[in-house]
């Protein structure tokens, strides 16, 4: 299994505050879940970054492996062109 979301912040200064979660696929290799549900969920993540006065950031994924530890370093960003 695999989660998979956006991250929210500022730019200035640089952080992450938030991960909003988009979705999960059952197996890692079905990348058309994944991909398929990115997009609509960006506008949803943007509306909700600006009422809090941020913006998208990056793009986080954990793997089920990953995602039971208890560290903030699971989530890998990308980088989220607007």
């Amino acid at each position: 299994m695999e989660g998979y979301g956006f991250l929210i912040g500022t730019r200035e200064p640089e952080s992450i505050k938030a991960a909003l979660p988009v979705g999960k696929t059952a197996r890692w290799y079905e990348s058309l879940d994944r991909f398929a549900n990115i997009m609509p969920a960006s506008e949803k993540a943007r509306h909700f970054a600006t009422m809090f006065g941020m913006e998208i950031l990056g793009l986080y994924h954990c793997f089920a492996a990953d995602c039971t530890k208890e560290s903030p370093l699971n989530a890998v960003p990308f980088e989220y062109q607007n």
